[in-house]
């Protein structure tokens, strides 16, 4: 018996290749399907190299001093020497569910740069201090989740370069995390002196080229979606737009960061996001190999 694939086959009624009366056998058909699964697989490669670099920053000195904060608090203290402190590098410090101070010591900026501010893009409400001196806030730290007000995921905090040179670029962190859905390894993502006023622009600059294969994956997803809507058979052009929709759903999840100042519990769900569509799109493609081979 002779199956038909969205009227697409290799030989036609007047023995060309091609769909004049929408029959022949199935070897077309696998010959296109292999043809999509191909640009799949290049599109999301395409993506993936896409993906942004971040630029290096100047380096904090030295690891940075850690003291958990005590009732009523509003100033860093003046020596993290208590039995309670310690000293740890930045991607060794676990913010989450839990109020601390941060002492960090920064290599200057250029002085010919025209800005500086502060980058924080990590899972917390922080407030910067220098000199003892609230000097700006991303959110509100709290002693629990109800007192704390989240911060962005990602901020610039503009700082006035005569008071942190007087400061020797020393920096005070008052920060917490308890708004989570998930617990992560790695909670800080950078923390660093930058010469830009905004991290949504710089990360959406080198997420743009994501952009290309998004829009690429959303005419897939019409293109299989109405072969699925006029084919006999509809469970491997149904299961090609599932595809297609998924790889386009999880570029978008990517790049809403840099589109997105969204407040730190989001990135929770933004990160759901991501793992459900890689998900989705392996077993989509296990059943389409099922179904065709």
């Amino acid at each position: 018996m002779q199956r038909r694939f969205g009227g697409v086959t290799n030989s036609s009624a007047n023995g060309s290749v091609g769909s004049v009366n929408g029959r022949g056998n199935t070897t077309g058909s696998a010959y296109h399907l292999l043809m999509w699964l191909r640009f799949l697989f290049g599109t999301v490669l395409a993506g993936l190299f896409a993906a942004p670099i971040l630029a290096a920053d100047p380096p904090i000195r030295g690891p940075i001093q850690v003291c958990p904060t005590l009732p009523g608090d509003k100033a860093p203290p003046d020596e993290y020497d208590r039995a309670d402190c310690w000293t740890a590098y930045l991607y060794e410090i676990d913010v989450q569910n839990q109020q601390l101070w941060l002492r960090i010591r920064f290599n200057p900026l250029p002085s010919d740069r025209s800005f500086t501010g502060l980058l924080l893009s990590m899972k917390a409400a922080s407030e910067v201090f220098i000199n003892g001196q609230l000097v700006g806030r991303n959110g509100v730290p709290g002693d629990d989740g109800s007192t704390e007000l989240p911060g962005r995921m990602d901020t610039v905090i503009p700082l006035d370069r005569v008071a942190l040179a007087e400061a020797d670029y020393q920096i005070d962190l008052k920060t917490s995390s308890y708004n989570n859905g998930l617990t992560l390894r790695h909670p800080i993502h950078a923390i660093g002196l930058v010469d830009y006023p905004n991290q949504q622009d710089r990360t959406l600059r080198y997420y743009l080229p994501s952009l290309l294969p998004m829009g690429v994956f959303l005419l897939a997803v019409f293109y299989f979606g109405s072969l699925t809507w006029n084919s006999d058979e509809k469970s491997v052009p149904a299961l090609l737009t599932a595809l297609a929709g998924l790889v386009m759903l999880q570029l978008l999840f990517e790049a809403s960061r840099g589109l997105i100042a969204y407040s730190y519990p989001i990135q929770d769900l933004r990160l759901i996001g991501i793992l459900a569509c890689s998900i989705g799109f392996g077993l989509s493609l296990v059943a389409v190999l099922a179904q065709r081979f």
